[in-house]
């Protein structure tokens, strides 16, 4: 007689499957960190001096995977950033803008854009620089 399983043999495997990707506790999966990189693909400077910068950003493993669905983090020592968090894509990409008001940056020299990315939501990585920007 062969071997019967309890569930119908898809769902056992699911079961399975979804047990691996559990954490040490069974219960939540384990935080994965990826790395996150950000590449200008646009940007303006209007009448009233407000700077605004779109990124590209790519999240990878580490090496060549890209990460489909990951969560990113991001933050900016001056202005404002948009989205604060998102998700990237199925190829592993996402956007965000920078935006500064003249007040963002004046008396400053230097803005920076930093983010992180994660595999668990919401993120709660620490961010690193990505981008920065420099004023006279």
């Amino acid at each position: 007689m062969p071997a019967r399983f309890p569930l119908p043999l898809p769902w056992a495997l699911l079961v399975a499957a979804t047990t691996l990707a559990c954490g040490d506790n069974g219960n939540e999966p384990d935080l994965v960190l990826y790395q996150l990189a950000a590449t200008q693909v646009d940007a303006d400077t209007l009448q009233d001096g407000t700077i605004r910068v779109v990124y590209q950003t790519t999240v990878t493993d580490g090496g060549n995977l890209r990460i489909a669905g990951a969560w990113m983090l991001f933050a900016v020592t001056a202005g404002d950033v948009a989205p604060q968090t998102d998700r990237t894509d199925l190829t592993g990409n996402g956007r965000v803008e920078w935006t500064l008001d003249p007040e963002d940056y004046a008396g400053i020299s230097t803005a920076t854009l930093s983010g992180c990315a994660q595999n668990l939501a919401p993120p709660d990585c620490a961010p690193e620089p990505l981008a920065s920007l420099s004023f006279d």
